[in-house]
């Protein structure tokens, strides 16, 4: 099957029954023959038919693209970055022709990586507001999540000047760019929010450092340096006794000095007392009381 500009068939293969010329399709790198154990489980999508191939070639092992005599490869099977590509009719997806082509274009899977994640996981509430590290796929996608839930403020944050204008498209309403100041990331968004910061953060990037950025910039850690602190142990005890699981001897010799019942406990009740007079939103109590539960079950599941 071969495809042309944005994902349109320009023509099909003999053996092609479900597609035709004409059609919208959107190139996919996971293929689905609905009719494996996974296909079927409803529990995933990594077909075992026909899985991801990282060899660069099609499933029969040749190629259908070349330049002046030289063998190309297709990146996982689609090569989507070229005008013209050759697809396994089983690795791509009809569209619905009533869809606007503008709307099925997902600016790849980051995109709806970020807006499920303002959507399905942080569910960000009507009037609130959001901070966006990095403005690729993934930050674009949490800046259309948030605009789509309601949020009156939405901050993006890149260091190029020309993401100023698509994230705007987007629903972006400010813009930072870091270069163009010697504060922190985090003072640039406070104040933006009325100096207390935002309700929602996502760190797009994957630089270490904005993680903190993304944290320091939120309203969730303004009620005192201490309840922080607990939670970054709260998490660091959940993760090293996680080990247990995996290497028991291990957490026993190296983690046990470290890790007692007691310290959980502390850790917990502090959270409980910072839960109730946080003061500061629904949003940080009930961040306070999560970590609170995390860490109430981490100590018991210690003591069994």
């Amino acid at each position: 099957m071969h495809c042309v500009n944005c994902s349109v068939v320009e023509s099909v293969g003999d053996q092609v029954t479900n597609l035709k010329e004409g059609d919208i399709v959107i190139p996919t790198y996971i293929g689905e023959c609905q009719e494996c154990e996974n296909c079927v489980s409803g529990k995933t999508n990594l077909c075992l038919t026909y899985p991801i191939r990282l060899t660069g070639l099609m499933p029969d092992n040749t190629s259908r693209m070349s330049i002046r005599g030289q063998r190309l490869h297709h990146v996982l099977s689609c090569a989507t970055w070229s005008e013209y590509m050759v697809s396994d009719a089983n690795y791509t997806l009809k569209v619905d022709p009533s869809i606007d082509p503008a709307h099925a274009s997902f600016i790849s899977c980051g995109f709806s990586t970020g807006f499920g994640a303002a959507w399905k996981e942080a569910k960000v509430e009507s009037g609130s507001s959001v901070a966006v590290f990095g403005l690729g796929a993934v930050g674009l996608g949490a800046i259309n999540g948030a605009k789509m839930l309601g949020a009156t403020k939405i901050i993006g944050i890149d260091k190029n000047e020309m993401k100023r204008g698509k994230g705007e498209a987007f629903g972006m309403t400010d813009f930072i760019n870091p270069v163009d100041s010697a504060k922190s990331v985090s003072e640039l968004v406070k104040e933006l929010s009325g100096g207390r910061g935002v309700d929602y953060s996502f760190e797009c990037t994957g630089v270490a450092p904005l993680l903190t950025e993304s944290l320091e910039a939120t309203k969730v850690v303004n009620f005192t340096s201490w309840s922080t602190f607990v939670c970054f142990l709260g998490q660091i005890i959940l993760d090293l006794s996680d080990l247990y699981d995996i290497f028991p001897s291990v957490y026993t010799y190296y983690c046990f000095p470290l890790i007692s019942p007691i310290l959980i406990i502390l850790c917990s009740a502090f959270l409980i007392i910072a839960s109730i007079h946080v003061g500061n939103g629904q949003n940080n109590s009930n961040w306070c009381r999560n970590r609170t539960y995390c860490l109430v079950w981490s100590s018991f599941h210690y003591v069994w």
